[in-house]
């Protein structure tokens, strides 16, 4: 016997071996996955969603080009990086 397993008459090895691994498979998926971070990301989208419905999205199409050339996208990153850089930097006393 392979592995100290008992044959089941309806079952094959390579049944059994397959069975045995998805069993193992699926919460090993989970955890890969990570729902914490899912959860995190699924946030963010949120509270994007609800900052783009007040205003936010106005602000950003007149602040970036809107084409899509590699100039306009090269303005793009230069402006997001500026932006998140003054934003990093803030002083302590200016952070809400």
């Amino acid at each position: 016997m392979r592995r100290g397993r008992t044959l089941s008459p309806e079952l094959t090895y390579g049944q059994l071996d397959r069975q045995s691994s998805r069993a193992h498979l699926i919460p090993g998926l989970v955890r890969a996955a990570e729902p914490g971070f899912l959860l995190f990301v699924l946030g963010l989208g949120v509270i994007v969603a609800a900052a783009g419905g007040h205003g936010l999205r106005g602000a950003v199409t007149s602040l970036l080009p809107g084409g899509g050339s590699l100039p306009d996208l090269l303005a793009i990153a230069a402006v997001s990086a500026l932006l998140a850089n003054l934003v990093n930097n803030l002083p302590p006393g200016w952070a809400c």
